[in-house]
């Protein structure tokens, strides 16, 4: 039933994310040594492989960041899908640990990932590239918003616009006891038992009955729900304890203003069937800073890199 849904995307796409995925790290402040995963496909890259480039992006890769729990399995095939779409990508995995992995700091060491990833990037020079447009999804927002605004002139030269797939930190205050009753029952509980029951009944669906796509739909909400469960819980410390924190302690707007007066052009990308963060509470807060730049679209929290019904609007408003 959980079982990962075929992917849509061509094999010399994943062989090349596969062969550019590798371990990096660095030291924090505190002297702890960050590990962490990431990539880089190169215009050159892909052409080596016999992949075609888009010319008009053949040096600004986009840098897409997930959210909590999310490793590069869960998202490999919006990577690759990028790819066959003809952009150079570039890639943050973050490391999930072991149940007794007390050590991650994600409020901390997240940012600090970017960062060191970013400079690398710069320092790769604008023939290969120019600049990178980003793409964080969900909890990733803080680590964006975190980092420039803390010196909103260093980065905007190599990454003056940016995308926030279903941003935390744009729902007011939290209660944390809501937060876990959103993620637990509301996303994981309730979509389960629709997917399940969807199957011999109608009702609320995003794809009718008789059309191809519904039963994979199905199978791609499913595995998304299992894997995001079994990868928060094998490490409650960090998934269950720090990060729910965070994401009910942190309002994002003050900062997000401080960007944007310092010339960034960022968009949110909001997904109307999202049940652990709300679309009406996400407008309440985020429709003014924001403006013309919010994309409302169908589907739920993870939908970039579970579905694949909205990936062509995505990429219509990022690459114009």
């Amino acid at each position: 039933m959980f079982n990962r849904p075929d992917l849509q995307v061509s094999a010399e796409a994943l062989r090349l994310l596969k062969s550019k995925f590798h371990c990096a790290a660095i030291q924090s402040p505190k002297g702890r040594m960050v590990r962490y995963k990431r990539l880089l496909v190169t215009a050159d890259d892909m052409r080596a492989f016999g992949l075609a480039v888009n010319d008009s992006y053949s040096c600004v890769p986009t840098l897409v960041v997930p959210g909590t729990s999310i490793p590069f399995e869960e998202t490999q095939e919006y990577l690759a899908w990028l790819i066959d779409q003809g952009y150079p990508v570039a890639y943050i995995e973050h490391p999930i640990g072991g149940l007794l992995d007390t050590a991650i700091h994600p409020k901390l060491e997240r940012p600090l990932v970017l960062e060191h990833f970013l400079d690398c990037l710069r320092d790769q020079g604008p023939e290969k590239i120019k600049k990178v447009t980003g793409l964080f999804q969900s909890y990733a927002a803080f680590d964006v918003i975190r980092l420039i605004a803390k010196d909103p002139q260093k980065y905007k030269n190599i990454m003056p616009v940016f995308f926030l797939d279903n941003p935390a930190g744009f729902n007011g205050d939290i209660n944390i006891l809501v937060h876990i009753f959103r993620w637990q029952f509301m996303h994981l509980g309730s979509g389960l038992i629709k997917q399940v029951f969807s199957k011999f009944w109608g009702g609320a669906y995003p794809i009718p009955r008789g059309d191809a796509a519904r039963g994979d739909y199905r199978k791609r909400e499913l595995h998304d729900l299992w894997a995001w469960w079994k990868n928060t819980l094998k490490n409650p410390v960090r998934g269950g304890i720090r990060e729910l924190w965070d994401i009910c302690h942190y309002r994002a707007e003050e900062d997000m203003q401080k960007i944007q007066k310092a010339g960034y052009e960022v968009s949110v990308f909001k997904h109307s069937g999202d049940r652990i963060l709300p679309l009406l509470e996400t407008l309440k807060y985020a429709q003014k800073i924001f403006a013309q730049r919010l994309f409302i679209l169908d589907g739920g929290h993870n939908d970039l890199f579970v579905q694949v019904k909205n990936r062509k609007a995505i990429s219509e408003a990022m690459y114009i």
